[in-house]
């Protein structure tokens, strides 16, 4: 790094070169918007601009870094460089299966720990309260993250979140080594990252769902956590409990106006099959006027469905079912306090139960919620304690077995 984010740093900077040391790679190099722009605003600057810059800066600084190896990523890293977004990208140069160089991109040095967390939330950072560690603390957190990623392979579609739950243990395991030499100023400042990345992947702001890590890392505060070798496994259940959330709240506002919108998508315009989620099985002609019946007000949808084939009868009923699940979701995209007071609902009634990483999910974003966002959620009451899931330690890279603590569970209130 440069001289002025070593300084900005002090201590931690040789720290990151040990921590980086533990990833096997040959030549790292960690750069800050900060060494960029010199109070340059970025706003402006166009991507190959960008990555001039960034280019320019390590060669400048950095003489025995083969920076030409990057000239494919530097578009991106640029962008990602003169923002402050973190990012680490390794090239292993002589194929030896082993990452040669790296590039560490680092939040601003002057990001406070509310404007980190926020971004991790989908929050403003006026939203967050309650946090501990330093603005530093949090800094360095990001940077360990970022190292936990060198020695890793390149993401794939099935094995993206694997990595990021991988690099999150990973900087678990370096807050706490910093710990333990007085670095950072309160190493529950972990616990309180790893639950904030959790609002936002459980209030459906994290689209793409590769950090919803929470619930695979295990902080020092925490037993034994889930762990896999594909991201399914902790995506689908995360989809399931927030799918069991907006049906609870979709199932009071879908109407049978919604349902013949439905139908309509369904039997598609002209009598023709629509596509994709839509999509009808094949019916016989008898079949598609008993859905126009429905469609013309003739008989009920209730009776109309009910003498059509099974199989037809099971697509309407699921597709009325991922209907007032959309409708579910778009009441609580913008009535946060709903969605919280839903989730809390459904998890001391032990609808999640069945569930467990879905429900470790919800418990994170509970507790989450309650103690970093408890006005953006509306939390009334900041002392009410939800007992988590428990999960047995195992080495396989398989779920774990959940325990059933089902007879821990306190009484909803009112």
């Amino acid at each position: 790094m440069s001289d002025d984010t070593a300084a900005h740093f002090g201590a931690w900077s040789q720290e990151f070169s040990a921590w980086a040391q533990t990833q096997d790679v040959g030549r790292v190099v960690i750069i800050t918007p900060e060494d960029l722009l010199n109070g340059r605003d970025p706003t402006g600057m166009s991507d190959e601009a960008r990555a001039a810059l960034l280019k320019s800066f390590i060669k400048r600084n950095f003489p025995d870094f083969d920076a030409d190896k990057f000239d494919d990523e530097y578009l991106s890293l640029g962008r990602n460089a003169v923002l402050g977004q973190g990012r680490a990208q390794s090239l292993d140069v002589d194929g030896d299966g082993k990452n040669d160089l790296a590039i560490v991109i680092a939040a601003s040095r002057d990001q406070t720990k509310e404007q980190a967390a926020a971004k991790s939330a989908h929050l403003t950072p006026d939203n967050i309260k309650n946090l501990r560690g330093t603005d530093l603390d949090w800094q360095a957190m990001t940077i360990a993250h970022e190292i936990g990623h060198l020695s890793q392979p390149n993401k794939s579609r099935d094995k993206n979140l694997v990595w990021e739950i991988e690099a999150e243990q990973d900087m678990v395991q370096f807050m706490t080594t910093a710990h333990k030499k007085g670095l950072i100023s309160d190493l529950r400042a972990v616990d309180d990252l790893t639950l904030i990345r959790n609002i936002g992947s459980f209030y459906f702001k994290d689209d793409l769902q590769t950090h919803v890590v929470g619930p695979g890392v295990q902080t020092p505060s925490e037993g034994p956590v889930p762990v896999a070798e594909h991201d399914h496994v902790f995506q689908e259940p995360l989809h399931q409990a927030q799918m069991d959330v907006s049906r609870a709240i979709g199932v009071d506002l879908i109407n049978d106006t919604h349902r013949i919108k439905v139908l309509e998508k369904m039997l598609g315009e002209r009598g023709l099959y629509s596509f994709d989620a839509y999509k009808l099985p094949p019916m016989e002609i008898e079949d598609k006027r008993a859905i126009v019946d429905i469609l013309r007000g003739k008989v009920s949808i209730e009776d109309g469905v009910a003498v059509l084939p099974a199989d037809v009868q099971d697509k309407i009923a699921e597709t009325f079912e991922n209907e007032t699940e959309i409708l579910g979701i778009g009441a609580l995209m913008d009535d946060p306090a709903l969605m919280y007071d839903m989730t809390r609902r459904l998890y001391l009634s032990g609808d999640f139960d069945d569930n467990p990483i879905g429900k470790q999910y919800a418990y994170e974003f509970l507790t989450a919620a309650q103690a970093h966002a408890p006005e953006n959620f509306s939390v009334f009451n900041q002392d009410e304690k939800f007992i988590p899931p428990i999960f047995k330690q195992t080495d396989s890279f398989t779920p774990t077995d959940h325990l059933d603590n089902s007879q821990n569970l306190t009484t909803m209130k009112p």
